[in-house]
């Protein structure tokens, strides 16, 4: 009994360093690949609305890649900024394989322009966005990741995979 009690902590422990051994996460991308999402994404911007872009109260989200990375984010009421925020940062890492990519900001920054104006103030640890489908715009889907619940108001708005209308960006 003792040999089978033993066997079965050692078939455990193997099973557990297996499982625990590819819960790494994505891997960063060769440079080849990250150059490449990024030439992708590069001068372009997605918006998202919920309900939709006439509703009061909206809940609205922008990812636009036309400096760096920017993630925009605004509740309003009545055509009224209630609350206004955003996170950015000159470069990003991308992490993941095959259809699915994750992005991370670089030396990240943050504003607020509602309910008061402040710099810096958002916090952003362990914030990020996933991508599906990068290189195919008719299936290009994202979802912000926010694990740690520090994205102030409007979020959590789109957990899970979202298809964002592209715009064209206008100075």
């Amino acid at each position: 009994m003792t040999l089978r009690l033993l066997g079965l902590l050692v078939v455990l422990a193997l099973a557990w360093t297996l499982i625990s051994g590819c819960d790494d996460g994505p891997a960063e991308v060769s440079e080849a690949d990250r150059e490449r999402v990024v030439e992708e994404l590069q001068g372009r911007s997605f918006r998202q609305f919920d309900p939709h872009l006439d509703a009061s109260p909206r809940k609205a989200v922008i990812l636009d890649f036309t400096w760096g990375i920017t993630l925009w984010a605004q509740y309003s009421e009545e055509g009224h900024a209630v609350n206004e925020w955003e996170i950015f940062a000159e470069s990003y890492s991308v992490e993941g394989s095959g259809s699915e990519y994750t992005i991370r900001f670089n030396e990240v920054g943050s504003a607020q322009g509602f309910p008061s104006e402040c710099d810096d103030c958002i916090p952003t640890t362990g914030v990020s966005f996933s991508i599906r489908d990068v290189f195919d715009s008719e299936k290009m889907s994202f979802r912000l990741n926010d694990p740690d619940n520090v994205l102030p108001l409007p979020f959590p708005v789109f957990g899970s995979w979202t298809r964002f209308n592209e715009d064209e960006y206008f100075n």
